[in-house]
């Protein structure tokens, strides 16, 4: 039996399940490789896979060098893990990838296409794992971002969690300290004694061109950031309305500088 072989068809195949392994595995390793590396290696691996399946006549090598020296290198050159025990992970984990990959390609090739048109299921299943994988990234980027946090007035401590956010850029004008922001129903009925010493300066950055935040230096806050803790003394906390939180899962707004 004779097979037709549409090199276009193979180079693209494999350079979409290539690319689509690596960049879900970057993902759920939370590498964070650039993309133009991830395309290269693809582009890599597919160029490897062509010139083996060219070369060799006996389909059984061409599968077991290529799952067992090209795929596991491609994973190295592309993660750079020097320990064998996160290696292997990486190479199990890209492999899960390519199965699940090929086997969700093969179906929607002969179920929705009825085996006639694989240039479309190629196309339709990367572009749904694309954006499935960078939904996820995104979700898990804004999930790192919630930070666990502590906050002292006085000898209360309460505890919140609180979103870093890189575009608050707000700034006290007098102490030239970062302001972080606090929702008003989490902290308004621990600033009775503190009231005396609020003050007001100017913002623009909560959804308003003129207006005026209530600031106070209190006297702790503690960042729980991944797998250090941030302390810093006499923080200055500005005082929102409780609708800029609406909907959020969050208290508190940290400012872009955690180190001040």
């Amino acid at each position: 039996m004779r097979y037709e072989l549409y090199i276009d068809v193979f180079l693209f195949t494999s350079f979409c399940l290539d690319f689509e392994a690596l960049f879900l595995a970057d993902v759920l390793l939370k590498k964070e490789v650039k993309i133009r590396r991830l395309c290269g290696m693809a582009a890599l691996s597919t160029i490897c896979s062509a010139i083996l399946f060219l070369w060799m006549h006996h389909y059984l090598w061409y599968l077991g060098i290529l799952y067992v020296i090209v795929h596991p290198l491609l994973v190295f050159l592309t993660f750079r893990e020097k320990r064998i025990g996160t290696f292997v992970r990486d190479v199990l984990v890209v492999y899960l990838v390519y199965f699940l990959l090929g086997g969700v390609m093969e179906w929607v090739y002969m179920s929705l296409f009825a085996g006639k048109n694989r240039m479309g299921a190629i196309f339709l299943v990367a572009g749904i794992g694309l954006l499935a994988a960078c939904y996820l990234k995104w979700q898990m980027e804004v999930g790192m971002q919630i930070i666990l946090v502590h906050l002292w007035i006085g000898d209360r401590e309460l505890t919140l969690s609180a979103y870093h956010d890189t575009g608050n850029l707000l700034e006290d004008p007098y102490s030239h300290k970062p302001v972080h922001i606090i929702a008003e129903r989490t902290v308004r009925p621990y600033l009775q004694e503190e009231k005396k010493h609020a003050r007001l300066i100017p913002y623009t950055s909560l959804g308003q061109t003129d207006g005026l935040l209530e600031i106070y230096t209190l006297d702790k806050l503690v960042i729980d950031k991944r797998q250090k803790q941030i302390r810093i003394e006499h923080p200055v906390i500005g005082v929102a309305a409780d609708a800029l939180f609406s909907g959020s899962s969050y208290q508190m707004i940290l400012n872009h500088r955690l180190q001040e």
